[in-house]
């Protein structure tokens, strides 16, 4: 749904696509928070790329195996326990970010941009932490950005957890 409300927000140099996988499993959550979440992270990897040329945003959701080694990067819950997530992923081929950038990302009014902003990703972290999930950042400057958000499935046990592993 939300694909064809953002297209306004962002610039039509950006390309949007997306890789949703059929018959994900339910998560309990707010979905007005969770709608935040994944608004947030699209128009932040929208606002990653070069406004004359433009990129590509890729938004795709899918089922992790995580092992407690994988979620132990996480920023939202640091002893997520290890099991089978429901994962939303936005990956940019905008600019990146340096390990300083990294380090602040989610601090309340830390921006790139101008002042005024700031608030996003510190919003995703406490709507993750509250839906006790999990976030995790790769990025290389000059090549791009992968956030992942992962939910706990609606009752799974992660002592039962499927075979296949996040990495």
């Amino acid at each position: 749904e939300m694909i064809h409300l953002l297209h306004v927000s962002i610039s039509r140099k950006v390309t949007v696509q997306t890789n949703f996988m059929k018959g994900l499993p339910a998560i309990e959550g707010d979905p007005a928070q969770i709608q935040q979440v994944a608004m947030n992270l699209i128009l932040n990897a929208s606002e990653s790329l070069d406004e004359g040329t433009g990129g590509v945003v890729t938004v795709s959701t899918m089922i992790l195996h995580c092992t407690e080694e994988y979620l132990g990067r996480s920023h939202a819950l640091y002893q997520a326990p290890e099991g089978n997530y429901v994962c939303l992923e936005v990956s940019d081929t905008g600019c990146g970010m340096s390990e300083d950038v990294l380090t602040k990302l989610f601090d309340p009014f830390f921006t790139t941009k101008f002042t005024g902003r700031g608030l996003g990703m510190s919003a995703v972290l406490g709507i993750m932490r509250g839906h006790k999930g999990a976030i995790l950042v790769d990025s290389i400057p000059g090549k791009g950005t992968t956030i992942q958000v992962l939910f706990p499935m609606a009752g799974v046990s992660f002592t039962h957890a499927a075979q296949g592993e996040a990495s």
